[in-house]
């Protein structure tokens, strides 16, 4: 999975997947 971003080490992946989980969760939140 990583080695699809040789770019970016797996901290920085790890935070943009909680981002992205953070963000998504607020959207179906804001959606009820």
């Amino acid at each position: 999975m990583y080695s699809t971003w040789p770019n970016l080490d797996t901290k920085t992946i790890h935070q943009q997947v909680l981002k992205w989980i953070n963000e998504r969760n607020n959207g179906l939140q804001s959606q009820n």
